[in-house]
């Protein structure tokens, strides 16, 4: 299913080998990367696919498996993400407004970050004349947008849900 699948803004970072070996070996060593694009599974965290120096691109590896630097602290999953993808409809946007922008960015458990602006993930309903049954509130209306941050060390989401929820991290220019 081709919708599954969205372009991002190409991102060069490391891998942890151990994501790639499914956790049996690799712990320790990377292997550089360039994320490239990302996949919205209903009930799934975000995927992102990563096309790497021998040649081979890996598919639907969590944003945990990506860092800047090798020293980078490899902490949970839900440390980056707090939510899983709402549908399979999703679009990459860069934000003109908070391109360039940095932010202190309040984690889960209230580790305090700063992060660069990258790109936002938005979700809809793919047909407005068909019954919404997935996790989204309204029908036809992009309902939660997933930020991403460029950290000093690793990727970060933040996440905005709309219509009046609460805005997680404070933008500074």
């Amino acid at each position: 299913m081709s919708y599954l699948n969205s372009n991002i803004p190409t991102v060069t970072c490391y891998i942890r080998n151990e994501f790639m070996f499914n956790h049996e070996k690799g712990h320790g060593e990377f292997t550089l990367a360039d994320v490239h694009s990302v996949a919205s599974i209903q009930k799934r965290v975000p995927l992102f696919e990563a096309f790497l120096e021998n040649g081979v691109n890996w598919t639907r590896r969590p944003i945990n498996a990506f860092c800047w630097k090798q020293d980078a602290e490899l902490l949970p999953l839900s440390e980056h993400m707090y939510w899983d993808c709402f549908s399979s409809y999703i679009d990459v946007q860069i934000r003109e407004r908070l391109s360039g922008l940095q932010a202190d960015l309040i984690s889960i458990t209230g580790v305090k970050r700063k992060g660069s602006y990258m790109f936002t993930l938005d979700w809809s309903h793919e047909n407005r004349n068909m019954l919404d049954t997935n996790f989204l509130k309204h029908l036809n209306t992009n309902v939660v947008m997933y930020l991403k941050w460029k950290m000093e060390t690793t990727l970060f989401t933040q996440i905005i849900e709309l219509y009046g929820w609460t805005v997680l991290g404070h933008l500074i220019e």
